[in-house]
């Protein structure tokens, strides 16, 4: 028996399906998209989350491992907004040794001391120029 592979799909595409099965009906929605029945029941239970979801993304919003010290984090995002508004130009280490200061400030000793990957950095330097829908707005 061939297994067979695993597909994503953007909410986008889990909504025409939708609106198609609620024209046309379940079944037939889901023989027109190629996509399984039961796939369709569940995006036709959801249609209000997928509707909040980012239509170009194929991740679930609040997906992945939760912030340890979110009130640090923000207070990183918090600093490098402040410091790129100064128009300072920070680096990933700059951005290591405040995140280790906050750490010291708040009183968490059991901090690991690595190096973030380059990857990780990247991530955190998006993460942070997309600081204006994060933070709260009383910033």
């Amino acid at each position: 028996m061939a297994s067979k592979t695993k597909r994503s799909f953007t909410a986008s595409f889990k909504l025409k399906v939708v609106e198609v099965a609620e024209q046309k009906g379940k079944h037939l929605a889901a023989k027109a998209f190629n996509v399984d029945r039961r796939r369709v029941q569940e995006w036709c239970r959801d249609k209000t989350r997928l509707q909040d979801a980012p239509k170009s993304g194929k991740r679930k919003s609040g997906g992945g491992r939760p912030l340890r010290y979110p009130d640090i984090d923000l207070s990183l995002m918090r600093w490098l907004k402040e410091r790129r508004e100064c128009k300072v130009r920070e680096t990933g280490k700059s951005l290591r040794y405040e995140a280790l200061r906050l750490h010291a400030k708040m009183g968490i000793s059991r901090l690991k001391r690595r190096t973030a990957g380059t990857k990780g950095l990247k991530y955190v330097i998006t993460l942070c120029s997309d600081v204006q829908h994060i933070l709260p707005s009383t910033l």
